[in-house]
């Protein structure tokens, strides 16, 4: 897998990050934990943040955490942040069913400006992530939740307690266990809602291809 791949791999993989802002003079710099989801249908971030880090010049995302121990090698992101367009209440409700209530906070739209993974460089339209399955993830997720027993087996199996698949892309599940969202990964990419319901049904047979 190429240093691009990987980091794309990074994005979809984890939902939390540490977003760091400074002003262009350096001076004050702010950081705060991102608890943030991917916008299918344009790529963006959003997430819910202090208006204090908002207001500052530069803003970028660590994504996973840089400061939880044993992560992997952090994908650092440039990010424009807007708060306009107002962020729909439809991504609000999908932000809430990844992370639960957040506290206060202003709601912005996050436009990736460029990234770097170790020693690469990406423009941010090489990690714009659009999910193909958009229109058809709500029930997707609603099919996987449906299938109630066969769900938690595998989260016992990989996560050790039960969870709710909140999002499906082409390349696996977004699953919420607890506090956390955990990833599931397809054997191979899924690019239709049919191919999708074939991979989610293997799955959760606990077949492999």
């Amino acid at each position: 897998m190429g240093a691009l791949e990987q980091a794309r791999s990074m994005l979809r993989r984890y939902r939390l990050g540490r977003l760091v802002a400074a002003h262009a003079d350096r001076i004050e710099t702010r950081a705060e934990g991102a608890h943030f989801i991917i916008d299918g249908t344009s790529g963006r971030l959003v997430m819910a943040v202090t208006r204090v880090l908002l207001e500052l010049d530069e803003h970028t995302l660590y994504v996973p955490d840089e400061c939880l121990p044993g992560q992997d090698e952090a994908l650092e992101l440039i990010v424009e942040l807007s708060h306009e367009p107002h962020v729909s209440e439809e991504l609000r409700d999908r932000h809430l069913a990844y992370h639960g209530h957040m506290r206060g906070g202003v709601w912005v739209c996050g436009e990736i400006v460029s990234g770097r993974f170790g020693d690469e460089l990406f423009d941010g339209e090489d990690l714009r992530l659009v999910n193909e399955l958009a229109e058809c993830e709500a029930r997707l997720c609603r099919a996987c939740n449906g299938k109630a027993a066969e769900l938690s087996t595998i989260c016992h199996q990989r996560f050790g307690a039960s969870g709710t698949v909140v999002g499906v892309d082409p390349f696996g599940l977004d699953v919420r266990v607890g506090s956390h969202v955990r990833r599931i990964e397809f054997d191979g990419r899924a690019d239709s809602e049919a191919a999708a319901m074939a991979a989610i049904e293997q799955l959760l047979r606990g077949e492999r291809a």
